[in-house]
Formats: C-alpha cells, sequence, structure tokens
C-alpha cells in the first residue's frame, strides 16, 4: 500500500550525478523556496539507499515547504557506479550531490544526513566541502571516537 503523509506529492526527476570518477543516482525536485537540500542515506552495507523511509520523509518534509531536494545513492548503490568507499570515497559524492545543485542555480546548500550519510557529510564539510549548513539525523557519534 503507499504511504499516506497528507502532504502532497512532488514529482521527483530522476538524474545522474556526474562526480569525478563515478555516476551517481539521483532524485531530484525543484523547489521555488529558500534553499536546497542534499539529502545522504544510511550504511549501503546494511541495505541504505536513497530510498530508506527516513531519507525519504525528509525529503518530503523539505519539499512541503517549497526546498529543492535531491536525495542520491552513494557509488556503488543501485544505479550508483563505483565501489563502496568506507566513509571516505562517499565524500566526493557528497560534493559532486552540492554542486549538482549549484549548477541548477539553488543559492543556499544544505546537507540532510542520516547515520553513515551524516558521518559522511559531517566529515565532507571538516574537509572543506562548502554548504550553508547541515542537519544530522542519528549521527553514528561512537564510531568516530
Amino acid at each position: 500500500m503507499p504511504r499516506s503523509t497528507g502532504i502532497s506529492e512532488v514529482l521527483e526527476e530522476r538524474i545522474t550525478i556526474a562526480g569525478a570518477d563515478v555516476n551517481l543516482e539521483g532524485r531530484l525536485a525543484l523547489g521555488g523556496g529558500p534553499g536546497g537540500v542534499v539529502i545522504t542515506h544510511p550504511h549501503p552495507m546494511y541495505g541504505g539507499t536513497m530510498d530508506n523511509n527516513v531519507v525519504w520523509t525528509a525529503a518530503r518534509a523539505f519539499q512541503a515547504r517549497d526546498w529543492t531536494t535531491l536525495r542520491f545513492n552513494f557509488r556503488g548503490v543501485g544505479l550508483s557506479s563505483g565501489e563502496h568507499g568506507d566513509g571516505m570515497s562517499e565524500m566526493a559524492d557528497v560534493q559532486a550531490a552540492l554542486a549538482y545543485l549549484e549548477s541548477r542555480q539553488v543559492r543556499s546548500r544544505y546537507v540532510v544526513g542520516y547515520s553513515f550519510g551524516a558521518a559522511v557529510a559531517g566529515r565532507a564539510l571538516v574537509q572543506g566541502v562548502s554548504a550553508a549548513g547541515i542537519v544530522m539525523i542519528a549521527p553514528p557519534i561512537a564510531s568516530w571516537t
């Protein structure tokens, strides 16, 4: 049975994001609001994908506020090329997704990361990837020590 959220459904465009060494499968919903978010998913080695229920719900919440949303599969997941990089190579995936939003004229770009995706996004920003801010949902704090 389809999910019913009470939020009107927004059509997401299937896209491919060209990274430095991979192509990433993504879903883009353009909004007319104040900015855009790249939403990252939980650990792919445990079944995490851009279709995870928390990722999907985060996208719908921002879409309901007229934000542009971009959720994508990390390298080696779904139709994304490449291989899992234990969170290190995936930082380049976050950078590629943010660059894609910039190419679509989205001015304020944020990252919303869930679990593994929060760790990767946080690490990417610490390493110099540029975003206006980050929202971390259930970041795996214990794995950072």
